[in-house]
């Protein structure tokens, strides 16, 4: 495949999008087994990316309120706030909604438990509460528990 293919292909993507199912896979899998020290490289590269994924992570940042989200933008929590809210924490109404008034907030999953490799597998759990669904908002969707191998 070229370049022209490329764009001709893309072209049509207007007219006929398609869904091309895929799954992931992590980056350091790529790395060619029979490059020298294939294994060393493979595995320092999934520590990076786990400790890159730690230290961006939101789970370190203090949730927002009112139904904000959390991100992190350039290494520091910032709340996005729903559009009545503002404020760093989105703690603040806006003056355009009544006061007696409150939106509905959907709830959102805290981060996943912390937990320890027991009998070959860790068991993780998370709460519908970061927020709770507030005001006739919808709960969570998705488990609340999984188990992985470790």
């Amino acid at each position: 495949m070229d370049v022209d293919d490329y764009v001709k292909w893309a072209g049509t993507i207007v007219d006929a999008p398609v869904i091309i199912k895929s799954k992931t896979s992590p980056i350091y899998t790529l790395i060619p087994p029979d490059l020298k020290d294939a294994y060393t490289k493979s595995k320092n590269l999934e520590r990076a990316i786990e400790d890159y994924l730690e230290e961006n992570s939101v789970c370190k940042c203090q949730p927002c309120q009112n139904g904000g989200t959390v991100i992190v933008l350039d290494g520091e929590c910032v709340c996005k706030c729903q559009r009545h809210y503002t404020g760093v924490a989105c703690q603040t109404p806006k003056s355009d909604i009544l006061p007696n008034s409150k939106p509905q907030v959907d709830g959102r999953w805290s981060c996943w438990s912390p937990s320890s490799c027991k009998n070959g597998e860790i068991t993780l759990t998370r709460q519908c509460n970061n927020p709770a669904a507030q005001n006739g908002g919808q709960s969570c969707h998705g488990e609340n528990r999984k188990s992985v191998p470790c």
